[in-house]
Parts: C-alpha cells; sequence; structure tokens
C-alpha cells in the first residue's frame, strides 16, 4: 500500500515536470514565432510600437476574422501555417493538464485552466509587443486544448478497459 502511494506521487511529480517543461516550450514557441531569434523578436517589438503610436493596436477582438482572412485570401500553405500553428501546439495542453493537475482531470476544469493559460499568452503579447492579441489565436488554440483532451481521455478509456480485463 505505502508502494503505491510513492509510486503514486512520483508519478504525479513526474507529469507535473514535464507539463512545465511544455509550458517553457511553449513559450519560447509563442516568442519566437517559429522564425528566429532575439533580432526578430526586437524588430517585431518595434514594428507593433509603431503601429500603435499610428493608432493601430496588436489586438483582435472579431471573432474568425483573421481565420477568415487567412482562409479566403492568403495562400493555402501560408493559412495552414498559421491555423495548425496555432492548434498542434497547444495539443499536449490539453493530455498534460488533466495528468499533471490530478484535482482538474474532470473536461470542465482542463478546459478552464487551458483558457486561462491561453488568455495569459496572449495578454503577454499584447503588453510586451511580442505579438498580437487575437481572439482567433484563442479559438485555434482551445481546438488544439480540446483535442489534446479528446486524446487523454481515449488513454484512459483504453488503459482502464485494459486494467479490468486482466482483472
Amino acid at each position: 500500500m505505502k508502494n503505491a502511494i510513492i509510486a503514486e506521487k512520483r508519478t504525479s511529480v513526474f507529469w507535473v515536470c514535464v507539463f512545465v517543461l511544455y509550458l517553457l516550450f511553449l513559450l519560447f514557441i509563442v516568442i519566437l514565432k517559429f522564425r528566429g531569434g532575439t533580432h526578430d523578436i526586437v524588430n517585431n517589438m518595434a514594428r507593433y510600437q509603431i503601429q500603435r503610436q499610428q493608432g493601430d493596436i496588436n489586438l483582435n477582438l472579431i471573432p474568425f476574422k483573421q481565420i477568415a482572412e487567412f482562409l479566403g485570401n492568403a495562400q493555402y500553405g501560408h493559412a495552414m501555417y498559421n491555423l495548425l500553428g496555432n492548434i498542434v501546439p497547444f495539443i499536449p495542453m490539453g493530455v498534460l493538464i488533466p495528468r499533471a493537475v490530478q484535482k482538474c482531470s474532470s473536461f470542465r476544469k482542463a478546459m478552464f485552466i487551458c483558457l486561462g493559460v491561453i488568455v495569459l499568452i496572449e495578454i503577454f503579447q499584447f503588453f510586451s509587443l511580442t505579438g498580437v492579441c487575437d481572439i482567433d489565436d484563442v479559438i485555434l488554440n482551445m481546438t488544439g486544448c480540446l483535442v489534446g483532451y479528446a486524446i487523454h481521455y481515449c488513454i484512459k478509456f483504453l488503459t482502464q478497459k485494459r486494467g479490468t480485463a486482466k482483472a
């Protein structure tokens, strides 16, 4: 019994560590945007600063505006890069939150934490001038979290089913 509790705590600590490393990696991706180094970050910050001085802020609160523009006007490759680039990196979040935070393994709690993290990232981008605070990013990021949670649920279902088949 005591060994099972110790093993469970080790597993929990492992998932928390994986989640923290994932969040650091995600922040790195969000800041660098898969493009380059500090020079690109500084150039983007300067560009957003100039736009703000001209009255154009790095903020989009109109749902599906950017998504529609990408699908309607952009080249297919660029649109897919943007759409998948906002979905795929957030799939692990939907898998990791229920594993790292046992009290938040329910769908509602896990999605609430996902939403909180995503909104914090968007606010960070807005105030740090490292990107655009975009409701479409929130929608796409949450889509990734939903896919991740579905994967988590399937894994949980399959492992529970396999465990009952052995008993």
